[in-house]
């Protein structure tokens, strides 16, 4: 959902994640769901369980991929950036990719300074066995109770038969490190005979992603009602109409914080419609959002919070209160 800070429901999940979590083996972690169901919602507080765990030392870095960028392309980006982000000073950060950032955040576990000449890519080697190699000496060097967690994460979906070339990787996980991959029912390692074949892949959940509970969605509603214009009773009846969505949801109660009316909503959860909706707020703040919402469009992605807080000048908080 739209908003992160506030987390319902999935708790099964997270339970299955955090045995996976304590587990010393390496092991990839697969989260399966349709378009909006959140998946990535679901990653992002694993990722922030495992960094608040009471006694692990857990450090995380995130990457989306596009159906162009391939296994090796990844991984090879993945050492890029362990190697500068080990040479970057501390508070050096502006203007840098966040994936730097998260790189060092795994000075928490290891130290990444002391590493660095090792992480360096050598581009003559095979780059799987050599991204093998980086993360087996990331695993011995870090305590008995840390964890490396790697996030790969698809924009629109993953390239096609890259199942094969992360099986071989998926296989070799050296001790402590933890790939999670998110991953609608159509992308490339679900449904594949050589990842279901390996006893180190773990699903979370078993199956596919439900639809939140009518419980789940009350309570989300009462953790944001301090913000919301309307009665509560109208909302919840409103809300019911997207059947548990949770992208709907989610991005329903934004658009009533920002002042849209209940009879406004798209009466069924289509992520576009509500897309819609929530870029004419945008545009009516910025015509350079405009004219960005037409860059993204021919690219068929979605627009990064960070590009376009860039693009309008306003950061998600001002953004919600000028579109009212």
């Amino acid at each position: 959902m739209a908003n992160s800070e506030i987390f319902v429901g999935r708790k099964e999940e997270l339970n299955e994640f955090t045995k996976a979590l304590e587990g010393s083996r390496g092991q990839a972690i697969i989260v399966v769901g349709n378009r909006g169901m959140g998946k990535t919602w679901l990653v992002n507080r694993m990722a922030k369980l495992a960094s608040e765990h009471p006694t692990l030392k857990c450090g995380f870095v995130r990457y989306e991929v596009t159906p162009n960028t391939s296994p090796d392309s990844t991984m090879t980006t993945m050492m890029d950036n362990a190697f500068e982000a080990g040479q970057v000073k501390e508070g050096s950060f502006d203007g840098t990719k966040r994936g730097l950032e998260q790189w060092r955040s795994f000075l928490n576990v290891f130290n990444l300074g002391d590493l660095v000449l090792s992480l360096r890519r050598d581009q003559a080697k095979d780059t799987k066995q050599q991204f093998l190699e980086r993360l087996e000496l990331i695993s011995k060097t870090m305590p008995k109770n840390g964890r490396a967690i790697f996030i790969v994460d698809p924009e629109k979906e993953m390239a096609e038969k890259s199942d094969q070339d992360w099986a071989i990787v998926v296989k070799n996980l050296p001790e402590k490190i933890k790939l999670i991959f998110a991953q609608r029912t159509e992308d490339a390692l679900v449904g594949s005979e050589v990842i279901d074949g390996l006893d180190n892949v773990v699903r979370i959940p078993d199956k596919i992603l439900d639809t939140l509970s009518e419980e789940d969605v009350d309570e989300l509603v009462n953790c944001r009602k301090a913000n919301l214009p309307v009665s509560i009773p109208e909302l919840q009846k409103a809300l019911k109409r997207y059947n548990g969505h949770p992208y709907a949801i989610g991005a329903a109660l934004d658009l009533v914080e920002q002042g849209t009316k209940l009879e406004e909503l798209p009466k069924k959860p289509e992520p576009t419609k509500f897309a819609e909706l929530q870029w004419k707020k945008v545009c009516e703040i910025s015509v350079e959002a405009m004219k960005l919402l037409e860059a993204y469009a021919i690219l068929e992605v979605a627009v990064p919070d960070d590009i376009v807080e860039y693009v309008s000048k306003l950061d998600a908080t001002t953004r919600k209160t000028a579109a009212k």
